[in-house]
């Protein structure tokens, strides 16, 4: 599902996977802390 062959691609699905990962985050909170740091290093 996710195409990484155009940068703004793959720096879009970074953004959204990590809003995504901030919100189940935030809902479930006995989960652990998403990777929101590396992905934000990555970009």
């Amino acid at each position: 599902m996710h195409d990484l062959r155009s940068s703004d691609v793959s720096l879009q699905l970074l953004t959204v996977d990590g809003v995504v990962a901030v919100r189940l985050a935030s809902q479930c909170p006995t989960l652990p802390p998403p990777p929101v740091t590396s992905i934000q290093f990555n970009l």
